[in-house]
Protein backbone atom coordinates (compact mmCIF):
# COMPACT_ATOMS: atom_id res chain seq x y z
CA UNK A 1 0.00 0.00 0.00
CA UNK A 2 1.52 2.92 -1.15
CA UNK A 3 -1.30 5.80 0.40
CA UNK A 4 -3.84 6.96 -1.04
CA UNK A 5 -4.39 8.04 -4.52
CA UNK A 6 -0.52 6.95 -5.96
CA UNK A 7 -0.36 4.35 -8.30
CA UNK A 8 2.44 2.33 -9.10
CA UNK A 9 3.57 -0.76 -10.19
CA UNK A 10 3.13 -3.88 -8.53
CA UNK A 11 5.00 -6.79 -8.33
CA UNK A 12 4.81 -9.57 -5.96
CA UNK A 13 9.15 -9.98 -5.15
CA UNK A 14 9.88 -9.31 -1.48
CA UNK A 15 11.13 -6.15 -0.76
CA UNK A 16 15.24 -5.53 -0.89
CA UNK A 17 15.84 -2.14 -0.32
CA UNK A 18 13.56 0.85 1.12
CA UNK A 19 13.78 4.35 -0.59
CA UNK A 20 13.04 6.71 2.00
CA UNK A 21 11.73 10.55 1.40
CA UNK A 22 13.10 13.37 3.50
CA UNK A 23 12.44 16.65 4.00
CA UNK A 24 15.64 18.67 4.85
CA UNK A 25 16.31 22.51 5.90
CA UNK A 26 19.00 24.47 4.01
CA UNK A 27 18.65 26.96 7.24
CA UNK A 28 18.03 24.87 10.18
CA UNK A 29 19.78 21.72 11.23
CA UNK A 30 16.70 19.35 11.07
CA UNK A 31 15.69 16.37 8.81
CA UNK A 32 12.48 14.86 8.67
CA UNK A 33 11.17 11.60 6.92
CA UNK A 34 8.43 12.11 5.67
CA UNK A 35 7.61 8.56 3.78
CA UNK A 36 9.15 5.22 2.67
CA UNK A 37 8.85 2.56 0.54
CA UNK A 38 10.19 -1.28 1.01
CA UNK A 39 10.45 -2.24 -2.81
CA UNK A 40 13.05 -4.38 -4.78
CA UNK A 41 14.70 -1.98 -7.07
CA UNK A 42 11.80 1.24 -7.56
CA UNK A 43 11.77 1.86 -11.12
CA UNK A 44 11.66 5.39 -12.33
CA UNK A 45 7.72 5.78 -13.13
CA UNK A 46 7.23 4.88 -9.48
CA UNK A 47 9.65 7.33 -8.40
CA UNK A 48 8.40 10.16 -9.72
CA UNK A 49 4.29 9.28 -8.47
CA UNK A 50 5.67 9.31 -5.37
CA UNK A 51 7.89 12.37 -5.19
CA UNK A 52 4.66 14.19 -6.90
CA UNK A 53 2.77 13.12 -4.13
CA UNK A 54 4.90 14.12 -1.56
CA UNK A 55 5.35 17.46 -3.62
CA UNK A 56 1.13 17.90 -3.55
CA UNK A 57 1.39 17.52 0.46
CA UNK A 58 3.67 19.39 1.00
CA UNK A 59 2.36 22.10 -0.78
CA UNK A 60 -0.95 21.74 0.91
CA UNK A 61 1.08 21.91 4.54
CA UNK A 62 2.84 25.25 3.24
CA UNK A 63 5.89 23.58 3.17
CA UNK A 64 8.10 25.08 1.12
CA UNK A 65 10.05 22.93 -1.16
CA UNK A 66 13.08 24.30 -3.03
CA UNK A 67 14.98 21.66 -4.00
CA UNK A 68 15.28 17.97 -5.14
CA UNK A 69 18.42 16.13 -4.25
CA UNK A 70 18.93 12.79 -5.11
CA UNK A 71 22.06 10.12 -5.16
CA UNK A 72 22.53 9.75 -9.19
CA UNK A 73 21.86 6.56 -9.62
CA UNK A 74 20.10 5.63 -13.33
CA UNK A 75 16.53 5.30 -11.40
CA UNK A 76 16.68 8.48 -9.99
CA UNK A 77 18.04 10.47 -13.61
CA UNK A 78 15.36 8.36 -15.46
CA UNK A 79 12.94 9.93 -12.41
CA UNK A 80 14.11 13.61 -13.20
CA UNK A 81 13.51 13.26 -16.69
CA UNK A 82 9.94 12.48 -16.58
CA UNK A 83 9.86 15.67 -14.34
CA UNK A 84 11.69 17.65 -17.47
CA UNK A 85 14.82 17.95 -16.32
CA UNK A 86 17.39 16.91 -19.11
CA UNK A 87 20.99 16.55 -19.00
CA UNK A 88 23.66 16.46 -21.11
CA UNK A 89 27.34 16.22 -21.88
CA UNK A 90 27.96 19.28 -22.12
CA UNK A 91 27.04 22.04 -19.10
CA UNK A 92 24.82 24.54 -21.47
CA UNK A 93 23.06 21.05 -22.38
CA UNK A 94 21.44 20.63 -18.69
CA UNK A 95 18.21 22.33 -17.68
CA UNK A 96 18.47 21.59 -13.43
CA UNK A 97 15.06 23.25 -13.00
CA UNK A 98 11.27 21.79 -13.42
CA UNK A 99 7.79 23.98 -12.88
CA UNK A 100 5.56 22.27 -10.10
CA UNK A 101 2.17 23.19 -10.63
CA UNK A 102 1.36 22.52 -6.72
CA UNK A 103 3.78 25.06 -5.64
CA UNK A 104 2.96 27.67 -9.12
CA UNK A 105 6.96 27.92 -9.08
CA UNK A 106 10.59 26.53 -10.32
CA UNK A 107 12.28 23.67 -8.47
CA UNK A 108 15.84 23.19 -8.56
CA UNK A 109 17.11 19.30 -9.05
CA UNK A 110 20.83 19.12 -7.05
CA UNK A 111 22.85 15.27 -7.25
CA UNK A 112 24.20 14.89 -4.02
CA UNK A 113 27.60 16.18 -4.63
CA UNK A 114 29.43 13.70 -1.88
CA UNK A 115 27.38 10.59 -3.73
CA UNK A 116 28.23 11.90 -7.25
CA UNK A 117 32.04 11.83 -5.79
CA UNK A 118 31.35 8.71 -4.81
CA UNK A 119 30.30 7.06 -7.89
CA UNK A 120 33.19 8.89 -10.03
CA UNK A 121 35.51 7.08 -7.96
CA UNK A 122 34.01 3.68 -7.82
CA UNK A 123 34.08 3.63 -11.37
CA UNK A 124 37.24 4.90 -12.35
CA UNK A 125 38.07 2.26 -9.57
CA UNK A 126 36.50 -0.39 -11.76
CA UNK A 127 37.58 0.77 -15.30
CA UNK A 128 41.29 2.07 -14.04
CA UNK A 129 41.09 4.22 -16.75
CA UNK A 130 38.88 7.65 -17.91
CA UNK A 131 39.06 10.00 -21.54
CA UNK A 132 38.51 13.62 -20.72
CA UNK A 133 36.95 15.66 -23.83
CA UNK A 134 40.24 16.49 -24.42
CA UNK A 135 41.92 13.47 -25.26
CA UNK A 136 43.52 13.22 -21.53
CA UNK A 137 43.96 10.23 -19.47
CA UNK A 138 42.74 10.26 -16.12
CA UNK A 139 44.18 7.23 -14.39
CA UNK A 140 42.91 5.44 -11.33
CA UNK A 141 46.92 4.65 -10.23
CA UNK A 142 47.86 8.29 -9.90
CA UNK A 143 45.47 7.92 -6.87
CA UNK A 144 46.64 4.96 -5.69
Amino acid sequence: DYGDGIEVSYDDIPATEASVLMLVSYRGHWKYPIGYVLDDKLNAHDLKCLLSRALTLCAQNDIKIRCITMDGISTDLRAMKLFGFSFGHRLDGIDNTFYCDAYDYMIYLIADPVHMLKLARNVLGELKEFTDSQGRKIEWKVIE
